[in-house]
């Protein structure tokens, strides 16, 4: 768990940190995955038992900060140390919250009826994509396709500051526009965000959602 905190999310990555074979590591992960300490991440259209692609996330939060913050500080924890512990806190905080963020916005989506439509489990998407200027590493936070097959919800989520929304839709759409799963697709973009944007008008008919929206997504209220 604390090497997966410490930014090692690939089953290799994991063992090399561990200085051990990656087969050596299989039945514990997944025992760990089955307590739901562990989940697994796959992009968007790969299928979670092929996919060589899996990524490894801390699943619960509290648990996420423990081993992100805590166990690495054990020894200034101990020492009393408190204003430097609360330093190495607050300058990793936005990055933790963030991880979360992302994942709090799929769950919302997933299976849900929002936005003139049913989505399947959303995702995250990563890998390469073809661009006018040659092939490019690319990520989306959200991806998830209607029920129908018609229509693929894309999303970026952002856990910061006020941000400029219509400089981060255009970043968005040039992206999609190279995505290869939304090609003969209904495009719904959306911006998660923490605050309301600096730019952000009445007028504006840019889809935005809120925590406050994730909230009553995810539980109804």
């Amino acid at each position: 768990m604390s090497v997966v905190a410490s930014g090692a999310n690939r089953l290799s990555e994991i063992a090399a940190r561990m200085g051990l074979e990656a087969t050596a590591l299989s039945a514990p992960i997944d025992r760990l995955i089955r307590m739901n300490y562990l989940r697994r991440e796959v992009p968007f259209g790969d299928s979670p038992k092929k996919s060589k692609k899996g990524v490894y996330r801390i699943n619960d939060p509290l648990m996420d900060f423990y081993y992100t913050f805590i166990i690495p500080n054990m020894s200034s924890i101990g020492r009393g140390r408190k204003g430097f512990v609360m330093e190495e806190i607050q300058s990793g905080f936005n990055e933790y919250v963030g991880r979360h963020w992302e994942h709090l916005c799929r769950e919302a989506i997933s299976g849900n009826r929002v936005y003139g439509h049913r989505w399947t489990e959303a995702s995250r998407w990563w890998g390469t994509a073809m661009t006018d200027n040659g092939p490019k590493s690319m990520e989306f936070d959200v991806v998830a396709e209607s029920s129908d097959g018609s229509a693929l919800l894309v999303g970026e989520c952002k856990w910061t500051n006020p941000e400029i929304a219509a400089e981060l839709h255009r970043k968005l759409l040039n992206k999609i526009s190279c995505f290869p799963y939304a090609k003969g697709k209904k495009i719904v973009p959306v911006l998660f965000l923490k605050h309301e944007p600096k730019d952000l008008d009445s007028s504006s008919e840019l889809l935005i959602c809120y925590p406050q929206d994730i909230i009553k997504m995810a539980y109804g209220e």
